[in-house]
């Protein structure tokens, strides 16, 4: 919490009221009157504000982890780090000052039109004026639920859904309606009943289901979306990891007027980079820019400089060869095994993600796994609300899976059916 003294104590849970104790010190002076508790109220914005029910699971069982199936954690053995010292070390040699600076709040030019150009060979008719940088691809979902909803403004969001999404919206104080994820993409007729200002989805590789929308139902979404004048929120965090090696086609392409991408280099690059964009209309730039000043200024200057740095002397299209051979491999092991212990998913097709049916609740089975050393996360962290709902499947990360005797081992007694039936 900025702000609370180290001495300070939080007392209470996250969502309610906040008592801090303060705790004696060695500069108070003996006799002295101490205040035994300071409240702190909330307002009722951060008092309803979801948690990520992703993080608690995986902060509480990481200390017992044996094996991470959990985060969707990229493989630190792809990220470019002998380059990025290259680039680091040539930047400041070379440009610190503009480096170490101040830049723009709709982020360094270059770099826009960089990620402009890469859209454009993906079919969307995009200029780089239209590319806004953000810190990571979360405050480019926060600053579109701000720019485009309100407690009249209601949104429609995946079921099940990323949990970062329904926390962007839940801060915007948003109401939601469900529209359900199917194998082909959304239940339209859903999306038709419902009166929405905008609709989030995340149509590559989805997280957490790891479906992919077809060609069909992405053109349906684009065609609601202008005609009905709803902004289509797409989150593109995968659609160049597909197994087939052909990016998908975004929504944006068919819904210029309408469509809105988000995008990051997590899953690409690196994520401890924090460097993600925001495409938008033109008409929404100006809009956009302002909200984006009220939270952070700008995004981080010398992390634009080394992504740019970094696309500048990769070979983009060999560096995402190398990454979509390695998650398909792990991808198709994952799915393997998982089959010879029972527990049925789709093939996967790209992104990092299983959907696996569990034969009893996926909350008990996600337990006795975490017990077992091996995180797991169940359906419920996916839903509306965490209360409610179908618990009948796990997401398992596969990017960091290794087809390898001990995590063979480890899997099978965490989800043998001994373990959870």
């Amino acid at each position: 919490m900025v702000g609370v003294p180290p001495h300070m104590h939080i007392m209470n849970g996250p969502y309610t009221n906040i008592s801090l104790e303060a705790m004696p010190s060695s500069g108070h002076r003996k006799g002295m009157a101490q205040p035994s508790q300071m409240h702190i109220a909330l307002s009722e914005r951060a008092k309803t504000l979801p948690g990520s029910a992703i993080r608690a699971l995986l902060s509480s069982a990481r200390s017992n982890v044996a094996l991470d199936l959990g985060g969707g954690i990229p493989e630190p053995d792809l990220f470019p780090g002998p380059l990025l010292v290259d680039v680091f070390s040539h930047l400041i040699a070379t440009d610190a000052a503009q480096a170490l600076q101040y830049a723009p709040t709709e982020g360094l030019l270059p770099l826009r039109a960089r990620i402009a150009q890469r859209l454009q060979q993906r079919g969307c008719s995009v200029t780089p004026e239209q590319v806004i940088i953000t810190h990571g691809s979360q405050q480019a979902l926060a600053a579109a639920a701000a720019l485009l909803t309100s407690p009249t403004e209601p949104v429609a969001l995946e079921l099940p859904v990323y949990p970062g999404a329904r926390q962007a919206f839940a801060l915007a104080e948003a109401p939601s309606v469900p529209l359900p994820v199917t194998e082909q993409g959304w239940e339209m007729a859903a999306l038709k009943r419902a009166r929405v200002a905008v609709i989030y989805v995340n149509p590559s590789y989805q997280n957490p289901t790891g479906r992919s929308a077809n060609i069909e139902q992405r053109r349906l979404l684009a065609e609601y979306a202008e005609a009905t004048e709803t902004f289509v929120v797409e989150d593109d965090a995968y659609g160049e990891l597909g197994f087939d090696a052909a990016p998908t086609r975004p929504i944006l392409a068919d819904a210029p007027t309408r469509g809105i991408l988000v995008g990051t280099f997590s899953k690409t690059l690196c994520p401890g980079l924090r460097v993600g964009w925001i495409v938008v209309p033109r008409g929404l730039v100006e809009p956009l820019v302002r909200i984006l000043q009220a939270s952070s200024l700008q995004p981080g200057t010398l992390t634009q400089h080394l992504a740019f740095g970094l696309l500048e002397r990769l070979d983009w299209q060999a560096h995402l060869g190398r990454l979509r051979c390695c998650y398909q491999t792990r991808a198709f092991a994952l799915h393997a095994r998982c089959h010879e212990l029972g527990l049925h998913a789709a093939a996967p097709k790209g992104g990092f993600f299983l959907w696996v049916r569990t034969r009893g609740a996926a909350s008990r089975v996600a337990a006795v796994a975490a017990a077992h050393g091996v995180l797991t996360v169940p359906e419920r962290a996916f839903q509306h609300s965490v209360d409610a709902g179908p618990d009948r499947h796990l997401r398992l990360a596969f990017s960091r899976f290794r087809d390898i005797p001990g995590d063979l081992e480890k899997l099978a007694t965490a989800l043998g059916s001994g373990s959870v039936l």
